[in-house]
Formats: C-alpha cells, sequence, structure tokens
C-alpha cells in the first residue's frame, strides 16, 4: 500500500515536471510520505484500542 503510494506520487511529480528530479528531493520527499503514513498507522492502532477499551 505505501510503496505503491510512493511509485504513483514520484511518477506523477516526474511526468508534471518533465526534468529529472535531484536524488536529494526525490529521497526526501519519499521520507517525508513515509513519515506520515506511519503516523496515520499509529493513530489508527491507538484510536481503534481506545474504542476497544471503551466498548470492553
Amino acid at each position: 500500500m505505501i510503496v505503491t503510494r510512493l511509485l504513483s506520487i514520484n511518477l506523477s511529480a516526474s511526468l508534471r515536471e518533465q526534468k529529472p528530479e535531484s536524488l536529494m528531493n526525490l529521497f526526501k520527499r519519499m521520507l517525508e510520505e513515509v513519515v506520515f503514513e506511519v503516523f496515520n498507522l499509529f493513530h489508527y492502532m491507538l484510536v481503534n484500542a481506545i474504542r476497544f477499551a471503551q466498548a470492553g
């Protein structure tokens, strides 16, 4: 899921810019996306744990 999203973002960005992107900018954007996905995952797990604790 995360990998396909990263690939689609990089592909759309390179098609949009029509110029080669520097490796550092590409790495930085991929890192930002990974951090965002990990944060979303932990947030989802925390919310579900709270709901489960309240339901039980």
